[in-house]
Order: C-alpha cells, then structure tokens, then sequence
C-alpha cells in the first residue's frame, strides 16, 4: 500500500515540481559540461524528431471507471464527514463531582517550564477529552483522573523528541495546571439532532451557514463539486494515458537522468530530515521500499511525465497554440497561489532549479502543454460508467 501511494503521489506531482527543462543552451561552453553539472534547462529537445507518431486527437472514446453521480447517499456521507468536525453537543453531568476516564473536563489550564509559564500553553474555558487517546501531548490528561471539580491539579508532561510545534519544549520535563470548572458529557451530532442554533454555533464561521437547510444545501454543493472535480482528474489521466499509448515518442536517455535526479535531490531536501540517515533510510521507513526501488518507479512515472509534455507540446505546435500574455499571466498567477509561492520569481526559481530565466521558459512551456491538453480533453467521447 506504501508503495502504491509514493507512485500515486508522484504522479500528481511530477510536473508541477520539476525544474525548467525547455530551453536551449546558449552557452557552448555549457553544452561540453558533464551530465551531472548540466541542468535540464539546458538540454535543446526538438519535439517534431522525438515525437515520430502522434495519436489521433480530433475524434477518440474514453471509457470512465467510476461513477461520478450525485447520489443521496455520497451527499449524506458527507454531511456526516462535516458533523464528525463539530464538537456535538456538551452536557454538564450533576450526579458526581469525580473525574474518570472518558469524561470531558470544562478547564482553564497553564503549562510550565522550569516554573516559569511558556508561550501558547494556557486556555480559558476549554473542554478536554480525559483518555489515553485523545491528540494531546500523552500524559496530557493523567492528573485530572479522580480529581473533583473546583479544585486545581498538576500533570507531569514530557515532550516527545522532536517536537516540531515547539523545538524549545522537545524532550522537556513541564507541568500544566489545570482549573476544573465542570465535568461533561458529549452527544456527537447527527442529522438527527441538528437544529438550526447548533449549526450557527458551530458552522457559520467555517462554511458561512446558519440554519441546517443551508447545511445540507453546502453538503450537497461541495458534493457536486467533488464529483466534478475527480471526473475531470480521471478524465485528464485517460486522455493522457491514451496519447501516450497511441503515440510513438523517444526520450533522451541523457534527458530522461537529468531530469530523474534533479527530482531527486529536490525529493530528498523536501522529505529527508535530521530524523532519517539519508534518503535510503527515508524511504525504507516511510515507503517500505529501497532506493534503488525508488529509482526504478520514479524513473518509469518520469519516462511517462516526459512523453505526456512532448506528446502535448506537439500537438499545440498541430493546432498552432500561442501563448497569450493575459491567459498566460492568469496561469502564473494561479500557480504562484495554488503551489504556495512568494513570488513569481520565487516560481520561476523553483521550476528553473534555481536559474529564473530558464524556469520562466518552463512555465511558458507548460502553459502550451497545459492548453493543449484542455483542447484534447473537449474532443474526447467520454463514456460514463453504467
């Protein structure tokens, strides 16, 4: 299963993390460089001799293999998804005024270092769940276990090591001190018991809705939109699937490395932290697989990546594409949000392996591939699932 999400995840992401790879070398010093020195910006690809077959794009049938309807079912699934966020329903239990396990705890609570209270480690007012398992620090909870309301007790909580949140509490011995003001029960919410105060309370900050027909109007809106969303995904790596089948495209085996390692090393200085010996050691513990293993998938998902862009480049060279400033700028735009850049120059850095002018090339040269595709998908015949 490990195995299958890395290629999954690969393949979403492979284009849109890889650095410039359109453009022509000017420098003839450059061209005499070795393969490891040498950026695959720099590599001159000629479209017209690597694509020697291209499929037929005008007129083809793509075969869907899921059902994307908006069904009561997949509507009420995920309004259920929606209610699981929410908090529910608190209820103040009178019969007993002892803590146990399993009961919420309406707290103020501080947490010390060395006697000294430390940054973000108090809240007012707060209910907490009383378990072994409940997404606090572990221990986080232990000292309110037969405590009575209106007293005021003492957890010893160690930091796990590391601790991302905080890298100043990593490993450290603290104490919170808890306040407890009630102990409570929780409903979960259903659609059963929602009313409309409880959708305002919980659900107009977040989805702007007040009154649970707005609920159930914005599960049903969200719902449409995914089912749009993942068609079209399914669509787009059909049509995909199908040019590559149906074109005869060679890669460079030069290319093809260059490529692969500058994935790679970005790869590895995303995902290899001070926790892991080196990639190897990263992918054997997160993965279940070796590098070597690695490489082979990776190598295949960028022979594929590669084929995709000269297969679609060639057909905005067919159809005559041009790149249009204001729609290109659009595309810049939406990238730099969506992939969460500072900049367009931040952008073309990345794309460029760290050279703008050739990522700048990169993303020109995407945005004809990108548009290409958009014009193959509209001529495809697509066929829903029965």
């Amino acid at each position: 299963m490990k195995k299958r999400f890395i290629a999954t995840a690969l393949i979403a992401t492979m284009v849109l993390s890889m650095t410039a790879c359109g453009g022509k070398d000017s420098d003839t010093e450059s061209q005499g460089k070795e393969t490891a020195q040498k950026r695959s910006g720099q590599y001159e690809l000629d479209t017209d001799k690597l694509v020697t077959k291209l499929a037929d794009y005008k007129k083809f049938d793509i075969q869907l293999t899921q059902d994307y309807a908006v069904t009561d079912e997949k509507i009420n699934a995920n309004l259920d998804a929606i209610l699981a966020q929410a908090s529910g329903n608190y209820k103040e239990v009178t019969d007993r005024d002892t803590i146990e396990k399993g009961d919420y705890v309406l707290v103020d609570y501080t947490g010390y270092l060395d006697g000294e209270a430390f940054d973000k480690g108090a809240a007012q007012n707060q209910y907490v769940y009383v378990s072994d398992d409940n997404g606090y620090i572990p221990g986080f909870t232990d000292g309110l276990v037969g405590a009575k309301v209106g007293t005021t007790v003492t957890s010893d909580v160690t930091f796990p090591d590391p601790y991302t949140n905080n890298p100043d509490l990593a490993g450290k011995e603290t104490q919170f001190e808890f306040v407890i003001h009630g102990i409570y029960t929780m409903d979960k919410l259903t659609k059963d018991n929602l009313t409309d105060e409880i959708v305002e309370k919980n659900f107009k900050d977040a989805y702007g809705v007040s009154t649970v027909d707005q609920l159930k109007d914005y599960a049903k809106n969200y719902t449409q939109q995914y089912m749009d969303y993942q068609k079209n995904s399914e669509v787009v790596t059909l049509v995909k699937k199908y040019m590559i089948d149906h074109s005869t495209v060679e890669v460079p085996e030069e290319y093809l490395e260059l490529r692969l390692n500058e994935y790679i090393a970005q790869f590895e200085k995303k995902n290899v932290t001070s926790d892991y010996k080196d990639l190897d050691d990263y992918l054997t513990k997160t993965y279940n697989m070796s590098l070597d293993q690695a490489k082979e998938e990776w190598k295949s998902l960028m022979t594929d990546t590669i084929k995709t862009e000269l297969i679609f480049e060639k057909v905005a060279h067919e159809e005559g594409i041009k790149v249009e400033d204001e729609s290109l700028q659009k595309y810049i735009d939406s990238s730099v949000q969506n992939y969460g850049f500072s900049s367009e120059e931040d952008l073309y850095n990345s794309f460029g392996n760290g050279n703008s002018d050739e990522g700048k090339v990169y993303i020109e040269r995407l945005y004809l591939i990108n548009t290409a595709i958009d014009l193959v998908v509209k001529n495809a015949n697509i066929k829903e699932q029965a």
